[in-house]
């Protein structure tokens, strides 16, 4: 007797398989580790915490949260989103190309625009569990002899989380473009653009703060970080929804541009044959 197999081949459950499937590739990585111990770094200031708080009898004009904010404007926001942005960003399918697996996975029954969202949905679950767990180690380092008001800041370090995966996910976009047009200078030019993206957002200009990854992201603070480069603008504060709108929005575009990318190399692959 014959049995039937149902097997669910939509695009949209092919596609989420192929994005674990990367993401457990790429958390193989050794490199992984290495950027968690990067994200993890900061937490080491609680061996300050602790010396103040059994030497100085607590005896500080800074309080732990207050740190958090500093960390988070100046660590989180400048520095490791979009390092770790450039780290993952560059092969999401670049490498497919250059390795020429993009060919055999070509084979499967997944379309080309599911392909380019599975490889940039794993890669971009690695960088949210990378920042999630990097935030929270660091808020409570910082928070430890602070307990009394562990629970009451919970709001902000839950908008942190969401507002340094929004702005991952809109440098990851532009990172992963870049990656997959030019291969060459993609490293200078992604290191170009987030130098002008910070640069659009300490200008008091409407249109370069519209499209700037740093502004959006600094604008959906419930408490805005502490900056550390001098800006010619205030923040003005909106809601979350609408970096979320700008950076899912970046994001699809260049996920649209790098289909048009993989198209055009398997054509070119196919005529030189």
């Amino acid at each position: 007797m014959e049995m039937d197999v149902k097997v669910n081949h939509s695009q949209v459950s092919l596609g989420w398989t192929l994005a674990q499937l990367t993401a457990r590739r790429v958390m193989r990585r050794s490199s992984i580790w290495v950027f968690l111990l990067i994200g993890l770094a900061p937490c080491t200031i609680v061996a300050y915490w602790l010396g103040t708080y059994l030497i100085d009898d607590w005896k500080t004009n800074i309080l732990p949260y207050g740190m958090f904010k500093n960390i988070l404007g100046l660590y989180f926001q400048l520095f490791y989103m979009p390092l770790l942005a450039i780290f993952l960003g560059l092969g999401v399918v670049s490498d497919e190309i250059e390795t020429k697996n993009i060919t055999f996975t070509l084979v499967r029954p997944l379309r080309r625009l599911s392909i380019v969202l599975g490889r940039f949905g794993g890669h971009l679950l690695v960088g949210w569990g990378l920042i999630t767990v990097s935030i929270l180690a660091n808020y409570f380092a910082n928070m430890l002899f602070q307990v009394e008001s562990l629970f009451s800041q919970l709001g902000l370090l839950i908008n942190s989380i969401l507002v340094q995966c929004l702005g991952f996910l809109g440098y990851l976009g532009v990172v992963s473009m870049f990656g997959t047009m030019f291969k060459r200078f993609s490293v200078l030019l992604c290191i170009f653009y987030m130098f002008l993206d910070v640069a659009f957002s300490l200008l008091p200009v409407a249109k370069l703060q519209w499209i700037s990854i740093q502004y959006r992201t600094l604008a959906s603070y419930t408490e805005i970080p502490l900056q550390f480069l001098p800006s010619a603008t205030e923040i003005t504060q909106v809601s979350v929804i609408w970096g979320l709108f700008y950076c899912t929005g970046l994001s699809l575009i260049c996920c649209l541009i790098m289909t048009w990318r993989v198209r055009k190399e398997i054509i070119l692959s196919d005529s030189s044959k």
